[in-house]
């Protein structure tokens, strides 16, 4: 209905989109950017087509170039950020995207997303602490329940504290996460590992025999553990199995 009012440079830009020439795209619509509610939803989903193609480069600087002007309503501000976060995200600079999803995190608008982005980059590089952290702030918001995430945190981190031998803080943490799950399969698992930290290879069979109740995968994961052992009690061990073998011969 509007036609009369559209720029031709838009068509030529479009052109320029079909025809695979991305950069005289890019440098065309950069330069038509109109700060007003219809014109920018289209440069901001512009920037996500480049990404959603692989080209994030050109991603970034479009929203980087939005991001510059001076009479950019705050609205806008935080969304193009965002966008750019989610830019530097999928390219893998993640100090980059960590350090804006931090700034968004404090925006009741932008909040849920960011903690949502700083989760996932903090779990791809093993930062267990800091991921629950954000969990649990993400988690009193109330909107989803997190209890089975915040059950694997805490198992991820007792088993950090395992392989640095501190058994208690270990030990502390595997109760959180009984305390959340008390049937969890994992939750056995890291018993199992106190248990045989401890040499208490009694209490570790049981944990073993408690797990492949639940799962066969016990017999893959846990066993081998208890058969390393140097203080493995074997006729505890033939006896359960036993057991475990006549109840489920599979």
């Amino acid at each position: 209905d509007k036609s009369e009012n559209i720029n031709p440079d838009y068509l030529t830009g479009l052109k320029y989109l079909l025809d695979e020439e991305s950069d005289k795209a890019i440098n065309l619509f950069s330069n038509l950017i109109q700060i007003d509610d219809e014109t920018i939803q289209t440069h901001l989903a512009l920037g996500v087509l480049f990404r959603k193609q692989g080209r994030v480069d050109k991603a970034i600087q479009l929203h980087e170039y939005i991001l510059s002007k001076n009479d950019l309503p705050e609205n806008h501000y935080y969304q193009t950020l965002f966008e750019l976060g989610e830019n530097y995200f999928s390219a893998g600079i993640y100090n980059k995207a960590e350090d804006i999803f931090l700034k968004l995190r404090a925006f009741e608008s932008h909040k849920e997303a960011a903690l949502n982005k700083l989760i996932v980059i903090n779990e791809f590089f093993g930062e267990w602490k800091m991921a629950l952290k954000y969990l649990e702030e993400l988690d009193s918001k109330g909107s989803h329940n997190l209890s089975i995430s915040r059950n694997h945190y805490y198992c991820e981190i007792a088993e950090m504290h395992i392989s640095k031998g501190d058994i208690k803080t270990a030990n502390d943490y595997l109760l959180k996460a009984q305390g959340l799950h008390t049937d969890s399969i994992r939750g056995e698992y890291i018993k199992l590992l106190i248990d045989l930290n401890s040499s208490d290879n009694s209490s570790a069979i049981n944990s073993f025999v408690s797990m492949a109740k639940k799962n066969k995968i016990a017999y893959i994961l846990a066993l081998p553990k208890i058969l390393q052992s140097e203080r493995n009690d074997t006729e505890l061990l033939n006896t359960k199995l036993t057991e475990l073998l006549d109840k489920d011969p599979d």
